[in-house]
């Protein structure tokens, strides 16, 4: 905006320096003492300079306005880029709660399986090795996908299973919602907590989530199946939920 101060007083410097050059150099003219003379040369450069100042009196102004509305916007933008760091800081808060609850809940798993006959208790990732191990032996024995949920539901009478499966679908529905494009968020921030739900999900924990998903029939099972970000992301990591 200097500049336009700057610009105007030169115009009024000049103005004066022709009035100057032209009237006492150039035409030899004195300087007047009658106050008609100097009312004359007060409306001749009120005339000259009269429009030009106000042009560059509305110049700023637009101008002005134009920073302000930017000054507005960046404000704005400010305020609204904070919100989305507090949304995102309260999502962690709960996402990481959530992931360490399910994967306690997986420490603390147990079931019996019948192995050769005999019915035994494994725990955790030995119990996920077991139940694999026979699920394939049903693969290879042609036993339909149908039956196959049907012994895993048989299995989990105490719906240990069914629970690990529900607290993974929740975790990963929240990611979708909490973090859609409508809240401010995009694919990039999905995809991040994605990842970082499958790298902190043990791995023996995340292979009995796509078993489950592969063989039951229910709505958690459906709604990762059909969620088509989620399972990008799985491919990209080299898993699947058809994993038997």
């Amino acid at each position: 905006m200097n500049r336009y101060v700057v610009f105007a007083s030169a115009s009024i410097i000049l103005v004066a320096l022709f009035y100057f050059v032209n009237f006492y150099v150039k035409l030899g003219f004195r300087v007047s003492s009658d106050v008609s003379d100097w009312a004359a040369l007060g409306d001749y450069m009120g005339g000259l300079l009269g429009p030009l100042l106000n042009f560059i009196t509305i110049f700023i102004l637009v101008k002005s306005l134009v920073f302000q509305k930017n000054s507005n916007e960046e404000l704005k933008a400010e305020i609204e880029d904070n919100k989305k760091i507090g949304r995102l800081r309260s999502f962690e808060n709960l996402f990481f709660n959530m992931l360490e609850a399910q994967n306690n809940i997986f420490d603390d798993l147990t079931l019996d399986v019948e192995v050769g006959g005999q019915l035994t208790v494994y725990k955790n990732a030995d119990a996920v090795a077991v139940l694999e191990e026979n699920i394939e032996d049903l693969r290879d024995a042609v036993i339909s996908i149908e039956e196959i949920g049907k012994y895993l539901e048989d299995i989990d009478s105490a719906d240990k299973l069914f629970g690990m499966l529900r607290s993974f679908y929740i975790t990963v529905r929240i990611i979708s919602e909490k973090l859609s494009n409508k809240e401010g968020f995009d694919f990039q921030d999905r995809e991040s907590h994605f990842l970082t739900l499958i790298n902190f999900t043990n791995f023996s924990h995340l292979r009995l989530v796509m078993l489950m998903v592969q063989f039951l029939e229910c709505y958690p099972s459906s709604y990762l199946k059909e969620h088509e970000e989620f399972e990008g992301v799985l491919k990209k990591v080299g898993l699947s939920m058809k994993l038997y």
